[in-house]
């Protein structure tokens, strides 16, 4: 599932029932591969099969290596160009060895891919995968924190697909997700990215200064009426919170004198220079 998603994302259309087939058939080949030469499989591997491929036999159909390369070629050639171009050295080898769960915090700043175009939401994707299956096999499980920091990138990509199959386990692995939008009425109807947000058990609404993003709000978690004006009227730091099915309340958010600085994200708008001052 998360191949077909990067594939998706890279070649920006569903892939089809034969680049489908072709892809499985070079995936199950490169595992294949990687414990016979007892290394760890890696995309690179998938696209040497996806144009090197193996005969698929089945109880079903036979199909030869010619037709599998063919079936296979715009999603191989896509795939190989995004590994050494777009995200060069970042998706195209294992993982790098001082990456571990086991840390307090891990962060991982993606602040300098683009917004425009698929390599943010390949990333989040990737990310979001690799974690999920880590504490999944981990012997000594934590509770552990996932944070989309600008979740909107999920709205319009196939990364909330995979981001909400991975919840379906979240439980079980003791992980909690949170996810931040600044815009609820951005978000499609009857999508995946609608669907993570309904999913959530914890709902905490800052002020909307926007009416439409008031109303959405307002629908989206199934607010009482009377919640649209405080949601207009929330004073900084303050949000409307809902549990579960339980009536909403408003809270106040404290930050630490600490919290204050590690969060400040207008220095660079009302700072002033020293030439400035004098």
């Amino acid at each position: 599932m998360l191949l077909r998603a990067v594939a998706e994302e890279v070649l920006g259309r569903p892939i089809s029932p034969r680049e489908g087939k072709a892809l499985r058939t070079a995936h199950r080949r490169a595992l294949k591969d990687a414990r016979a030469q007892s290394i760890t499989p890696t995309i690179r591997l998938v696209i040497n099969r996806m144009i090197d491929p193996a005969e698929e036999n089945s109880s079903y159909l036979e199909i030869d290596k010619t037709t599998l390369r063919e079936w296979g070629y715009d999603v191989a050639f896509e795939l190989e160009r995004f590994v050494e171009e777009d995200l060069a050295g970042m998706i195209d080898n294992e993982t790098t060895k001082d990456v571990k769960l086991k840390d307090g915090l891990t962060v991982f700043d993606v602040s300098q891919l683009p917004e425009n175009g698929p390599a943010l939401a390949i990333v989040m994707t990737v990310i979001n995968t690799w974690m999920t299956n880590r504490l999944f096999k981990a012997k000594n499980r934590r509770q552990t924190h996932f944070v989309v920091e600008e979740a909107w990138h999920l709205v319009q990509t196939s990364a909330a697909k995979v981001i909400r199959r991975n919840q379906k386990v979240s439980r079980a692995i003791g992980l909690s997700n949170w996810f931040f939008f600044h815009h609820v009425s951005d978000i499609p109807a009857g999508t995946d990215a609608e669907a993570i947000i309904k999913e959530c058990d914890t709902v905490l609404v800052y002020q909307q200064k926007k009416a439409p993003d008031a109303r959405a709000a307002v629908d989206m978690f199934d607010l009482p009426a009377s919640s649209y004006p405080t949601i207009l009227n929330l004073a900084t730091g303050t949000c409307l919170m809902k549990i579960g099915n339980e009536a909403p309340f408003e809270v106040k958010h404290l930050r630490s004198d600490v919290e204050t600085i590690l969060t400040d994200t207008d220095k660079a708008l009302v700072a002033r220079t020293t030439s400035e001052k004098e």
